[in-house]
């Protein structure tokens, strides 16, 4: 059996629509089965100097992970295949913007590394690609610019954060890539009480904005029923559920028709997290920590689930439970960081399957907040991918007088920096907003 890991990529017509039907295509393909799909990702092409203006197209990038009985040079020719069929020209030119474009990256056959290098293959059964004689006609397994482009290693590390090719971490790779792009977490409320003032409990109202999110698409939409804030009250597992039902019909519409969008529960109730699952979410959003071994058992129990584990006291957020201000907060982090890893070891969790979240605003000063966010490479995350939720916090009060609402300039501010610094995933309020201003950030760098 071999294991592969394909990336996709689009820049002409409808880019998010090109890689969903790309996806169905290789999915009903006899003999393969995909085992995972990482986020969209859109990027700047990469092209060599004095490139023809009209290559300056925007890409929608993503990698797949698939299992199969194909050997890679079938495999290759089935791809191409598949290319042809949504509508590749067989003449275009290298570096040209590109209806899809499929790359075999790295292959494993029996849970070992397959290398493969196979020169001047001849055409497939379609004449296809393989009589341009622009390109070279061969397969070099893993692929030779797979350290050399951040929109591979950024969808290649989301789907499996612990994966070495060469002896290089895939993830370490692209956390130090110059153009690395995190993913964008919108966040959709079901209370009537959020710090942030954008909860909703109309069905209605909740649907659009789920929807919404899905066009423009946010890569994950973290949904919660219970407000954490300082103000808020505890509310009971009834109706923490009550409040969840309204969401599933929408996300199971939502799953029938892409497959880059994931959906996050975020509650530190076992129960809520279970049911969640059930009804098709995908990550378990855990702001108490996984202090609940029942979260660890879920994870055991639905193997295809990813965690958020972030790092508090408890799971609301209060002003008179935090950490003494003479504590060395970065050390507290790493040490917590570690026990992580060891839990994830006892219960035997992949590591890939794990996101870490410090826990800015949660049992910390607003100083030690910012501490964290300005330091946060010195914060060993032991190879898990890492989740921010800065988006107007409380400690942003140090150094602005804006509103909760109106803070918008302050968390793209902080958004940007901390993608710099290689964080991998970034939970905002203003997600769609967000997106739009990184993405010009990206095009402008």
């Amino acid at each position: 059996m071999y294991k592969y890991y394909l990336s996709i990529g689009s820049n002409i017509g409808n880019i998010v629509k090109n890689l969903d039907i790309t996806i169905e295509f290789i999915k009903k393909q006899d003999n393969i089965e995909i085992k995972k799909v990482a986020p969209y990702y859109f990027t700047q092409p990469l092209l060599p100097k004095n490139a023809n203006e009209s290559y300056y197209k925007i890409y929608c990038n993503t990698c797949i992970e698939i299992e199969t009985i194909i050997e890679p040079k079938n495999l290759l020719f089935i791809l191409k295949d598949i290319e042809h069929k949504i509508g590749r020209k067989s003449n275009y030119k290298i570096w040209s913007p590109r209806i899809i474009d499929i790359d075999i990256l790295y292959c494993e056959k029996n849970g070992k590394c397959f290398k493969v290098s196979i020169d001047k293959i001849e055409c497939d059964k379609n004449n296809f690609l393989f009589k341009n004689k622009n390109v070279k006609n061969n397969l070099i397994i893993p692929h030779r610019e797979i350290f050399n482009r951040s929109f591979v290693l950024d969808p290649l590390s989301y789907l499996n954060s612990n994966l070495k090719i060469n002896n290089k971490s895939v993830l370490c790779e692209a956390k130090n890539k110059k153009h690395r792009q995190s993913i964008i977490m919108g966040i959709v409320n079901l209370t009537d009480n959020s710090f942030s003032g954008d909860g909703i409990l109309d069905k209605n109202k909740i649907e659009k904005k789920i929807k919404t999110f899905a066009k423009k698409t946010i890569s994950i939409i973290d949904i919660g029923c219970e407000a954490t804030n300082k103000k808020s009250k505890k509310i009971d597992i009834k109706e923490e559920n009550k409040r969840l039902q309204n969401v599933f019909d929408v996300i199971k519409d939502i799953k029938k028709n892409t497959y880059s969008i994931k959906f996050s529960i975020d509650t530190y109730n076992p129960e809520t997290a279970e049911n969640a699952i059930k009804n098709g979410f995908d990550i378990i959003n855990d702001v108490n920590g996984f202090k609940n071994e029942k979260m660890w058992k879920l994870m055991q129990k639905y193997n295809n689930v990813e965690a958020i584990i972030m790092h508090s006291l408890t799971p609301h957020s209060k002003s008179d439970i935090v950490y003494n201000e003479n504590i060395d907060i970065i050390k507290q982090l790493n040490n917590w960081v570690k026990d992580i890893k060891l839990k994830a070891k006892k219960y035997n969790i992949d590591e890939n399957r794990i996101i870490i979240d410090y826990g800015i605003g949660f049992g910390k000063t607003s100083f030690q907040s910012l501490t964290i966010l300005q330091n946060i490479e010195k914060i060993d995350s032991q190879n898990f991918r890492v989740l921010i939720g800065h988006s107007n916090k409380s400690f942003m009060s140090l150094f602005t007088k804006a509103s909760v609402k109106n803070r918008m300039f302050e968390t793209i501010g902080g958004a940007i920096s901390l993608q710099q610094k290689g964080v991998d995933i970034i939970r905002v309020h203003k997600a769609i907003e967000l997106q739009k201003t990184m993405f010009g950030y990206m095009n402008t760098t």
